[in-house]
């Protein structure tokens, strides 16, 4: 799941956007990616702390409550999957036009980057499942503390890399990341679609198949 929810191909499109720009676009970058991750540190505590205190919590077993709870997350990666195909087949233009997002980045202060990175995390639908779907699974292990806590420090690690490796790529290497990049962004904006339909297929099948075990 820690995987599942690193490749975030929304999010990896915006950070690559603003490290284009023409106005400090590596200090926005990094604005944008600690905004980002301090959603994805916040949220994967929350999630660890709630599933922490349901009832199979460290029980090495799932309950009937359990269960319906992937089922649940089965469910929506599922939704997610369909949305995301009926997107790429019917394309809906953005209001404003197609460059209405790099007006906005570009109007913005540097400050506000945090919270654009921020409100990108929250709105990443896919990622918040996958996170959940990830918290659920370490709480449930009969798996030492040190051991969960390991565990959920990697699934936020993980979520924030599509932030942050794009990020550390420009900060060590400068303008010779910028080949990869770009043919990062192309590669996953063209197939933006079909890399998130499948991967929430995969885990919403392996949560039905762990649900039914």
């Amino acid at each position: 799941f820690a995987i599942a929810a690193a490749i975030s191909p929304t999010v990896l499109t915006i950070v690559v956007l603003i490290l284009a720009g023409a106005h400090k676009p590596l200090i926005r970058a990094w604005a944008f990616t600690l905004g980002g991750v301090a959603f994805t540190i916040l949220f994967v505590w929350l999630s660890v702390t709630i599933f922490g205190n349901l009832g199979d919590a460290g029980t090495g077993h799932q309950s009937m409550g359990s269960r319906i709870v992937k089922l649940v997350f089965a469910a929506v990666l599922l939704a997610l999957a369909v949305r995301q195909v009926i997107r790429a087949r019917h394309p809906k233009p953005a209001a404003g036009g197609p460059n209405k997002w790099q007006r906005r980045l570009a109007n913005a202060r540097t400050i506000d980057f945090v919270a654009v990175g921020f409100m990108a995390m929250l709105s990443n639908a896919s990622t918040l499942v996958m996170i959940l779907a990830g918290a659920h699974v370490v709480t449930v292990s009969q798996a030492p503390d040190s051991a969960k806590v390991e565990a959920a420090i990697m699934l936020g690690v993980f979520a924030a890399l599509p932030m942050l490796l794009p990020v550390l790529g420009v900060t060590a290497f400068g303008s010779h990341a910028d080949g990869a990049l770009k043919a990062l962004n192309k590669f996953t904006t063209a197939h933006r679609a079909a890399i998130n339909a499948g991967i929430l297929v995969f885990f919403a099948l392996l949560l039905v198949w762990s649900a039914a075990k």
